[in-house]
């Protein structure tokens, strides 16, 4: 009787279109070269579109989302994940289409979101939203993330279980000390540590670089890693393989 293999993974957050850091995601590429997974998720903030938030200045407004989705579109096709967990700079986007006031405006970004659909026509697409956003991975719940702060891993896992996060672009990782605790993960990020409209707040300071990545057995049970950038090397728990950085 053949013996069933575990099911390989890899999931990415946070790249965040044109800013993320090119090396950051050169290393990604070339684990998951590497890696092989059978699964590639990409767990949200694939797009920045800063032009879109609230709060933009007149400077971000002026830049537009072009350069910005195109160059996410280039690391998705890349990924071709199964798996898009739309994260909160992705929803953007969607909110604008839902409650845009101006009428020339939602149109565009309305191509813009069927020119992202059509460039992954095979990948599952989850909304953002605390109670929809989720994606099931063995016995893990992999979602963007909904909670901020040094405390996100403990706040995550005690809402959502055994999860695998992103969103604070900080590696962290958590489990409780109950009997039937849950483990959070929250991977590092893809993107440039130092975006300006992301420089006032002091959890910044404990950002990182990162990927989640594992296996789901044939049982499945989900064995989770996250991979950090430590000094110029990128440490890879499993130690299937080692990394310099660039």
């Amino acid at each position: 009787m053949a013996r069933r293999k575990n099911k390989r993974f890899i999931i990415a957050f946070d790249n965040h279109g044109d800013m993320q850091d090119d090396g950051a995601v050169s290393a990604f590429f070339e684990f998951m070269d590497f890696w092989k997974p059978a699964i590639r998720i990409h767990g949200g903030d694939a797009f920045d579109l800063r032009a879109l938030r609230k709060g933009a200045s007149s400077e971000e407004k002026q830049e537009g989302v072009e350069a910005d989705v195109t160059k996410g579109l280039e690391f998705m096709r890349r990924l071709n994940p199964h798996v898009f967990l739309l994260g909160n700079h992705d929803h953007r986007l969607v909110r604008y289409i839902q409650d845009g006031r101006d009428d020339m405006l939602r149109q565009y970004m309305g191509l813009l979101w069927d020119r992202i659909r059509d460039n992954m026509p095979k990948t599952k697409i989850v909304q953002w939203g605390k109670r929809r956003g989720v994606y099931r991975l063995g016995d893990y719940n992999i979602l963007h993330g909904y909670f901020a702060g040094l405390y996100a891993a403990r706040q995550h896992s005690q809402v959502y279980g055994n999860c695998i996060f992103g969103h604070i672009h900080a590696p962290t990782y958590f489990e409780s000390p109950h009997i039937n605790g849950a483990r959070g993960y929250s991977s590092g990020s893809l993107c440039l540590l130092d975006m300006d409209y992301n420089q006032s707040h002091p959890n910044t300071m404990r950002q990182g670089h990162g990927w989640a990545y594992g296996y789901v057995t044939p049982r499945g049970n989900t064995v989770a890693y996250v991979s950090q950038k430590i000094g110029d090397e990128w440490h890879l728990p499993s130690e299937f393989m080692t990394l310099e950085a660039r």
